[in-house]
């Protein structure tokens, strides 16, 4: 049987877990969760960029070790990640896009041309984020690309970045990105967003009920 993350609330540390099979739905605590071994979870608890992966994901897999309530009735006992953790990949803002653009293909599509035409037309240090050899989180480069969505021409913005909103619509994925609310939304196929989280290119974001 197949048990997923189906909510989790940061602020009270309790969620709720969904069975796929039958739609049976338990309760559990952040003091019963196991995200990965201890000594990685030490180093993780030691960065503050870092610290927020071992907190349940929504809709990741997991496995419950059960026990026997007073009631009589099965509850968690332990409820442990089943996918191994994936730690953010820190890139260039250049290899970060042509990675992104390998599953989402309005990326792909974007020209070396445009980029000239873009640092005449968009204020700021545009050029020097875009050919910067530092690696950063990909929740740096994905605010680059938000903040792109409301300075760039419509047409550009239509061709390139109509996947990425600070709203969310209807479908949308949550996903950590820099800026004044943490968080942007993408509308993906499911199997992009999947392979993104894996790739670290993403990060999900746990949102609140």
């Amino acid at each position: 049987m197949s048990w997923r993350v189906a909510l989790f609330r940061p602020d009270s540390a309790q969620g709720r877990l969904r069975n796929d099979s039958d739609g049976r739905e338990c309760s559990f605590s952040l003091e019963i969760w196991w995200p990965c071994e201890p000594a990685e979870a030490r180093s993780l608890q030691d960065s503050e960029q870092r610290r927020h992966l071992l907190l349940p994901q929504l809709g990741e897999p997991v496995e419950i070790e059960w026990k026997a309530a007073p009631d009589g009735h099965a509850i968690p006992r332990r409820v442990r990640r089943v996918r191994a953790l994936v730690l953010p990949a820190e890139l260039t803002f250049a290899s970060w896009l042509r990675a992104m653009g390998a599953h989402i293909p309005a990326l792909a599509a974007w020209q070396p041309s445009e980029w000239q035409s873009l640092f005449g037309e968009v204020e700021g240090d545009l050029e020097d984020t875009v050919f910067s050899s530092e690696p950063l989180p990909p929740t740096q480069h994905l605010g680059v690309l938000l903040w792109l969505r409301g300075q760039a021409p419509q047409a550009f913005d239509a061709r390139h970045l109509s996947w990425l909103s600070e709203t969310k619509r209807t479908g949308d994925v949550a996903v950590e990105c820099a800026g004044e609310t943490g968080t942007a939304f993408v509308s993906l196929p499911s199997d992009a967003v999947r392979a993104l989280v894996k790739e670290g290119l993403v990060v999900l974001d746990v949102e609140p009920a």
